[in-house]
């Protein structure tokens, strides 16, 4: 897997969809939000990620079950709650499968650690390829 940054605030979810997917930061942004103008937020949902996958003509699995990373086979994203914020937002983080460790595209400092502790307590659901 190829380890992309982040290059907005809001731009977990763009970045982990391209680490899924094997595409860049900009065309994943592109394919999730087409009527983003310069500028704008760079946020997206769960439905933006699954329409980019479809685009891309993949499929994926999504699941709700927690559970050890190192059990994973694949590469996955990996939604958490983030609990850096007063009000509730998630966060995107992906699990490299073959270096059997988490990947934060924020790659700044921040209030808090998304380690294998915090996944187990605030994950909310996982996406791989199938």
């Amino acid at each position: 897997m190829k380890r992309i940054r982040q290059k907005h605030v809001s731009g977990c979810g763009v970045a982990c969809a391209a680490m899924l997917t094997g595409i860049s930061y900009n065309k994943s942004l592109k394919l999730m939000r087409p009527d983003r103008k310069p500028g704008e937020c760079a946020c997206t949902s769960l439905n933006d990620v699954l329409r980019t996958i479809e685009e891309l003509e993949f499929s994926c699995k999504v699941s709700y079950k927690k559970g050890k990373l190192s059990s994973l086979d694949r590469d996955t994203m990996i939604i958490v709650k983030n609990s850096g914020n007063s009000h509730t937002t998630n966060h995107v983080v992906m699990w490299d499968h073959q270096k059997q460790e988490i990947f934060d595209p924020w790659g700044r400092p921040s209030g808090y650690t998304v380690d294998e502790k915090y996944i187990k307590k605030h994950e909310v659901y996982r996406i791989s390829l199938t």
